[in-house]
């Protein structure tokens, strides 16, 4: 049985889920960690408790379930965070998470040294003092003796456990424009922030799209974490991206899921960056291959990386026997009155009419 495992790291717990590839779900499993708030605008974690509850959270989810082949693990991770780590993943402090706010000093300095351009998104053109750089800042100026260990500078849970996991310090780009050391819509840490800011390009993490496979689980980190040696990586994102990702994407009508994903795009690129629901509107399906229904008679497959890829299936539209018309959907509304939306929901979240030519 192929799986997945998704890991959320909140703020006060990490919560895991083992999926099926259709999207079922087998099993879930939830441990909490505290916050320690020293004073009043302090909140640090221990990373290390991340780590034991991704790796328990695991092994709660395999247990029983000893046929399933994980293809993947990702990430969903609360942030800004601030952690330094040295080069075998090893923390140097306890981790500043995103409500410590501790650095409102160095938020002010560096705010008004850094050019305009670079804080025009900030109310006032202020640094907010829970973004990963002023963080970093009040480490180095506070804590000269853990700076210069670091190895690595790691903006939210999901970035230590990749690197506990495969030695790789990594983010994705949503983390990255957390951190205020990345102009939103670019690709590269902005070197001009880090010299100003003194801070060297070596201690950042390199950047990924959400959705790209960082490493693999070694044997040393498949003893500790409960996976299998192989599992893929995947980079995952921020906790608000995932929200918006599947806030809203399917709804409960005639007692079955009715499933509503839309993928949209990077900018000028082939990946899906996400899904998001159609809930008004024209959504006739162009340029789908329909995979038929009906079983066909197996042959050997023609293998390519990660799939299986068979000569002899044909395609139909099998899948829409049970969608409405246009007709047969559009008679459901009295235009004669004024729409009541509450009213109207469960017609909007039911299946669209599809035209098939």
């Amino acid at each position: 049985m192929k799986t997945i495992i998704a890991h959320d790291f909140g703020t006060s717990s990490a919560k895991a889920s083992l999926f099926t590839v259709e999207g079922e779900l087998l099993a879930s499993n939830t441990i909490g960690f505290e916050t320690v708030h020293e004073k009043p605008d302090y909140a640090v974690q221990d990373a290390n408790a991340w780590w034991r509850a991704f790796c328990d959270n695991n092994r709660a989810l395999l247990k029983g379930h000893e046929d399933a082949e994980v293809l993947c693990v990702s990430f969903s991770s609360a942030y800004p965070n601030c952690l330094l780590v040295d080069e075998n993943a090893e923390p140097l402090h306890p981790a500043m998470i995103w409500q410590d706010t501790r650095a409102v000093d160095q938020a002010r300095r560096i705010s008004k040294a850094l050019p305009e351009k670079y804080t025009a998104r900030a109310p006032g053109h202020a640094l907010s003092p829970d973004r990963s750089l002023v963080k970093l800042l009040w480490l180095k100026e506070n804590c000269p003796e853990v700076y210069a260990k670091a190895a690595k500078m790691l903006p939210c849970a999901a970035s230590f456990i990749i690197m506990k996991l495969t030695g790789e310090a990594v983010t994705d780009y949503a983390v990255a424009y957390g951190t205020a050391m990345i102009q939103r819509g670019t690709k590269e840490w902005t070197d001009e922030v880090l010299e100003i800011a003194g801070v060297s390009p070596t201690l950042m993490p390199a950047l990924h799209d959400r959705s790209d496979v960082v490493g693999v689980v070694d044997e040393r980190a498949s003893e500790e974490s409960g996976l299998p040696v192989g599992t893929k990586i995947v980079c995952g994102t921020v906790d608000s991206d995932c929200t918006c990702i599947g806030g809203g994407s399917d709804y409960m009508i005639d007692d079955r899921l009715q499933v509503r994903y839309t993928p949209y795009h990077f900018h000028h690129r082939t990946e899906v960056s996400g899904f998001m629901s159609i809930l008004h509107g024209d959504n006739r399906f162009y340029n789908n291959i329909f995979v038929q229904h009906w079983p066909v008679e197996h042959e050997e497959p023609v293998m390519e990386p990660g799939f299986d890829v068979y000569l002899n299936e044909r395609v139909g539209t099998e899948i829409f026997d049970d969608y409405m018309t246009y007709e047969e959907w559009i008679s459901q509304f009295d235009f004669t009155k004024r729409p009541d939306m509450l009213a109207l929901m469960n017609i909007h979240y039911r299946r669209l009419p599809v035209w098939i030519e």
